[in-house]
């Protein structure tokens, strides 16, 4: 483990040292006596609030339990491309009954009932590209097939095969709505089509929540040498907008008047 790396990350420990330090010698020099005192009630607040604070793993519990308790829903968008030959995927609707085969035997897998009629159903939009639903989870899959323009090593044509899913979930849903069926889905999808290539990209989005939701607690949650690039947009009056990346600090206004008190503004964040 690189020491300095997590002492750099952790230097709020020291702190918390102090603070434990401090508390100790409260209870040698009065004893239990010291505990409805200010000063030990104090410490105590601090130690809790410089903890909850600064651990990333004490931060990860509490939402852990939040969310658990259903507190919280996600909106789920994935998009996963796979690069298969063309003679084992034409089109989606030669393949419908292999998707809705492979999709309840997920749900199989995950102790999800499949014997009602609509726990899977399949439906083709005007573009005849197929739509999956799953009942259980309110997801939605839309499966979709383009010509790659390329061969493979063997001369054999290749289709870029998307599949976008949709799905609002509660915490305590998603282990086995999106690590259970969406992930077997795609290791089942791999397993009977032999893909070249593949890529997914996974989008996440709080619903129900504040709308500096994002902003007061995802920045936080990096260390500085975690980054490796940031742009923020910060719109500072009507006229006057921010923009800091990792590289540089500029600004943006139609108000020469502000130029001077926003310049100084942009550098003393620096200080």
């Amino acid at each position: 483990m690189d020491f300095k790396k997590w002492f750099t990350n952790n230097k709020w420990i020291v702190l918390l040292l102090v603070y434990l330090a401090a508390l100790i010698l409260q209870f040698i020099s009065k004893g239990w006596s010291a505990l409805p005192t200010s000063a030990v009630i104090g410490l105590i607040v601090a130690i809790v609030a410089t903890t909850f604070n600064n651990s990333r793993e004490v931060k990860r519990l509490f939402r852990k339990i939040k969310y658990f308790l259903g507190f919280g829903m996600f909106k789920w968008e994935a998009t996963s491309v796979f690069t298969v030959k063309k003679t084992m995927f034409k089109n989606s609707r030669e393949q419908e009954e292999i998707l809705r085969k492979i999709a309840k035997e997920c749900l199989e897998d995950n102790d999800i009932d499949t014997k009602k009629s609509d726990s899977i159903q399949t439906s083709f939009d005007k573009a005849k590209n197929l739509k999956l639903f799953i009942e259980a989870y309110v997801m939605y899959l839309d499966i979709s097939v383009t010509d790659a323009d390329s061969y493979d090593d063997d001369g054999d044509e290749l289709v870029y095969v998307t599949i976008k899913t949709k799905a609002s979930l509660r915490y305590k849903d998603n282990n086995k709505a999106i690590n259970g069926v969406l992930l077997d889905f795609y290791y089942r999808f791999e397993k009977k089509y032999s893909p070249q290539e593949q890529k997914y990209t996974v989008q996440i989005q709080p619903e129900n929540m504040s709308k500096d939701f994002l902003t007061k607690n995802f920045i936080n949650e990096f260390y500085p040498n975690e980054v490796s690039s940031f742009n923020i947009t910060s719109k500072q009056s009507k006229s006057t907008i921010e923009t800091v990346s990792h590289k540089l600090l500029s600004l943006t206004t139609d108000r020469r008047e502000e130029l001077n008190n926003s310049i100084k503004n942009l550098i003393l964040k620096l200080s």
